[in-house]
């Protein structure tokens, strides 16, 4: 059809098609986040408040609290649902120096 401007009949219909893509987008993101969760370490050097911040976190004596450094050895995990999020987070022992 001469002088038929076919973007401008468009223009609306895909505009809307953009938003509701992002829209989905934006859901699927927060849907994958919500059925995976997050893992977070918590790392630093030694004796810093690691095992008392996861403590902190989940409410209750998770990890062992000392004022001897290296108290944490081996890694202590808790899942913990943050915002509605589910969340591994771990604490670690401290980060030294290399000595070499």
């Amino acid at each position: 059809i001469d002088g038929y401007d076919v973007w401008a009949g468009v223009r609306g219909s895909v505009g809307g098609l953009a938003d509701e893509l992002g829209a989905a987008l934006a859901d699927a993101t927060r849907g994958t986040l919500l059925r995976s969760g997050l893992d977070v370490a918590i790392v630093g050097p030694p004796n810093v408040g690691k095992s008392t911040l996861l403590n902190a976190l989940a409410g209750r004596e998770v990890a062992i609290v000392s004022d001897a450094a290296g108290t944490t050895r081996d890694v202590v995990e808790c899942a913990l649902d943050l915002g509605g999020v589910r969340c591994g987070v771990r604490d670690t022992a401290g980060l030294r120096g290399d000595a070499g």
